[in-house]
């Protein structure tokens, strides 16, 4: 049984104050009730004869009706709408309408446009230590170091907030060493295939997976992302997305799509793994629940205040009730009321629905480049122009491509460095555009001459360009790509994917009925170098053929290779056949 949801979007800039969230549900199952229920929550196994259509119903009152409402499609119209899904065991589809935005502007926004309204902001500054009253005990301040320099310096202040995400436990621990943990990681693993995959307006969730996870399908910057929700995971500034869980999102995804779609390990762009803090708070009497919403606590002694937790639609509620903490903790008293919700987002100003239209008549530039632009930056759009090279062509004139096949132009790297706080090239291809995060390869391929400008714009000497290229592409190296990570500290099952197996099978089967057996299992050994005596064949057969019928069909050798990866003969099939990242052929499996 196979329970999904299905999701219409509705792009968010960053500029634009982000809605409740609403959304869309596609059934597919072999009985109209489901059992274990969802959300482990009785009422849910008559989910599909009508609850879920309450519950969204109720989900756009939520929203004050402010998207589409919700709706339901029949099979035939769903199948229409997502042609790329498998609809042979759908009933129905119910659509909701949910907000999207792109995360890493959305901070970068909230970040400019507070130090518009005075705030003092700096990045790649790390606190080392924590200065203290030596009567009291307070914290008054702290040590801080500029980690581009060097340079340490102190920052005194009537008051000390920790917004340290995940890694709060340890800026706490810098006034305790002993204090009791308040947060645990949890990894999200996310895969970015080519946006075929999925239509550009509707994506889905699925449920009920063959271990319990959700797994989200979903369209986004172009490409479609496959991602998984929260698994227990330790804090990390670098984390890896295990290979393992790369093969499992897409086994688990080609389960829900048309059996002439081929879902290849090779049509891997990119795979992260994001950390998220799940909570409790250690001040509080009820510390027993663990917590995905935001927590503000008062270390007694010290009176530093921590924040963690919440979600990009209440992080202007969380700014307003860590503030009023501080006010209350200190003493202090308020000059003026909490005025967040009159301020919009930087880029908000000369933002409109035409935006696009007007950056192409007016600097004659490429029309996806525009709807990027606008997006993006919203009405400072046109500064980003402003910037920009003529191209050399008849058309566009305007708008040097970073990359091809990507709207990123030149002239961003440019703007970033002059009025977006960038340091690093990585900041460049990873939170100012999000090139690594869509596609590894064309990130590798941007790296020189996005340090070229860089260099150019921050005056970086030689030793500091070949530093900053080294650093890069060691960050990209987080990253999955089309080629899977043979290092075993980031591989535990190494499952491959069924499209590579029946890739590299149909390659071993020459003679194409369908199965393998002895002569070309042992004309295959020699070819790889080793011959097997009859003793070594006839285990080879025994390992693969478990139906013990004298030859190994698909479904054996599959089984067969992802329960014997220690097997010589394995590893040389893999180092003959799926190797040097081919991606031109029906598949690669370990690159």
């Amino acid at each position: 049984m196979i329970y999904i949801f299905f999701f219409f979007f509705k792009q968010k800039t960053a500029y634009e104050m982000l809605r409740s969230l609403v959304g869309s549900e596609m059934c597919i199952r072999d009985r109209w009730l489901l059992w274990p229920p969802p959300f482990e929550y009785p009422p849910a196994v008559i989910g599909p004869v009508g609850l879920f259509s309450v519950f969204f119903k109720f989900y756009d009152l939520m929203s004050g009706f402010s998207c589409p409402s919700s709706h339901i499609l029949s099979r035939k119209r769903a199948s229409r709408i997502f042609p790329q899904l498998d609809s042979s065991g759908l009933k129905y589809a119910q659509v909701f309408y949910e907000g999207q935005h792109n995360d890493a502007r959305t901070n970068l926004a909230i970040a400019l446009s507070a130090a518009q309204q005075g705030a003092s902001i700096s990045n790649y500054v790390e606190v080392v230590t924590l200065l203290k009253d030596g009567e009291t005990g307070e914290v008054t301040g702290v040590k801080a170091m500029d980690k581009m320099t060097g340079q340490v310096f102190d920052v005194y202040s009537k008051a000390v907030l920790f917004c340290g995400g995940p890694f709060t436990d340890e800026l706490r621990q810098l006034e305790d060493p002993n204090c009791q943990s308040a947060v645990s990681g949890a990894a999200g693993i996310h895969v970015v295939l080519p946006s075929y995959y999925c239509p550009k307006t509707i994506g889905m969730v699925d449920m009920a997976t063959s271990d319990g996870r959700f797994l989200f399908f979903l369209p986004w910057l172009g490409h479609c992302l496959v991602g998984t929700t929260d698994s227990s995971h330790q804090p990390s500034m670098r984390p890896v997305p295990p290979e393992d869980e790369i093969q499992w999102i897409i086994n688990e995804a080609s389960k829900y799509l048309d059996k002439g779609l081929r879902v290849r390990r090779s049509d891997v762009l990119s795979a992260w793994s994001g950390i998220r803090p799940l909570l409790s708070d250690p001040n509080s009497d009820n510390t027993a629940a663990v917590s995905r919403d935001h927590v503000i606590s008062v270390e007694p002694v010290t009176k530093t205040v921590f924040v963690a937790g919440g979600k990009w639609t209440t992080y202007r509620e969380m700014a307003e009730e860590a503030v009023d903490k501080i006010i209350e903790t200190k003493g202090l008293e308020a000059q003026l009321g909490c005025s967040t919700l009159e301020h919009r987002l930087i880029g908000y100003e000369g933002y409109h629905s035409n935006l696009a239209v007007e950056l192409v008549q007016e600097w004659e530039c490429a029309h996806e480049v525009a709807v990027h632009l606008a997006s993006t930056y919203g009405g400072r759009a046109h500064d980003v122009l402003q910037l920009s090279e003529h191209t050399g062509a008849l058309w566009p004139k305007r708008g040097v491509r970073l990359v091809d096949n990507y709207p990123y132009i030149e002239a961003e790297i440019t703007y970033a460095c002059r009025h977006e706080l960038a340091c690093t090239a990585e900041d460049l291809i990873a939170r100012r555009t999000r090139l690594a995060f869509l596609n590894v390869a064309a990130a590798r391929t941007a790296v020189p001459r996005v340090v070229e400008i860089m260099a150019n714009e921050l005056k970086w000497t030689d030793q500091r360009i070949s530093d900053e290229i080294k650093a890069t592409h060691g960050f990209i190296d987080t990253f999955g790509g089309p080629v899977p990570d043979k290092d075993p500290m980031h591989v535990k099952l190494r499952a491959a994917t069924g499209a590579d197996l029946e890739a590299i099978f149909n390659k071993i089967d020459t003679d194409g009925p369908g199965a393998l057996d002895e002569a070309e299992i042992k004309s295959l050994a020699a070819e790889l170098g080793f011959p097997l005596t009859s003793t070594e064949l006839k285990n080879a057969m025994v390992m693969m053929d478990s139906n013990g019928d004298g030859q190994v069909e698909l479904l054996e050798f599959v089984t067969w290779w992802n329960s014997h990866d220690h097997d010589k003969l394995q590893q040389a099939i893999n180092a003959k056949i799926g190797v040097k990242g081919d991606t031109t052929g029906p598949g690669v499996l370990f690159g």
